[in-house]
């Protein structure tokens, strides 16, 4: 009995990049948390735990009682054979939704004055707000990057490059990202390269 129902939420992590040469690591999954009076709820309510994504899939969103209350999965890794721009990283997730967390690591590129273009590795963002999953790492660009730590929410899992491979991001409050060749650790890591992520969690405490 209580008046309110405290739920903690961690979406599932993203899976990395697999099959081919350069792969991506897996987002991490979002975290939310609600504070919700027991006087609007029904005397049932259905909880959905995210899944970890699979080797090139998203992670699952965590919910309770709908799409109201909810925690976004973090997006797959890429893969692909491409030197220059494949193998980035999948966001991570959040409260917003699937992929709507920190940015994946990835690459830019510009052009030399004999008009060549170059590449280069661009770094994955860290959830750093606590909610956003951390950015997967990226193999793209010339170049490998590790995932982005989270807080809460679960880190970006690391990438591949040949044989060169890079760490998956912390978290304190969540499951840390796989690196290269590991799956995401529960609750909402991004798997690493050529693995899958973890999957999320639901935790109520009414008061």
């Amino acid at each position: 009995t209580g008046n309110i129902a405290n739920v903690y939420m961690w979406g599932g992590g993203g899976g990395g990049g697999g099959n081919s040469h350069y792969n991506g690591g897996g987002g991490g999954g979002g975290y939310a948390e609600y504070q919700i009076p027991l006087s609007t709820l029904g005397s049932t309510v259905s909880v959905t735990v995210g899944s970890g994504g699979g080797i090139n899939q998203n992670g699952g969103t965590s919910s309770f009682g709908g799409s109201s209350y909810q925690a976004g999965g973090g997006n797959a890794g890429h893969n692909g054979t491409n030197y220059e721009t494949h193998g980035y990283g999948g966001n991570g997730g959040s409260p917003l939704g699937t992929g709507q967390g920190a940015s994946r690591g990835y690459y830019g590129s510009y052009s030399t004055d004999d008009g060549t273009q170059e590449y280069y590795n661009t770094g994955a963002s860290s959830g750093k707000d606590g909610h956003s999953g951390g950015g997967g790492g990226s193999g793209a660009g010339n170049g490998v990057s590790g995932g982005g730590s989270g807080y809460m929410a679960g880190g970006g899992g690391g990438a591949r490059r040949y044989n060169t491979t890079s760490a998956g991001g912390s978290s304190v409050g969540g499951g840390a990202g796989g690196p290269a060749g590991v799956g995401g650790y529960i609750p909402a890591g991004g798997g690493g390269a050529r693995m899958g992520g973890a999957r999320g969690l639901v935790r109520v405490v009414v008061v």
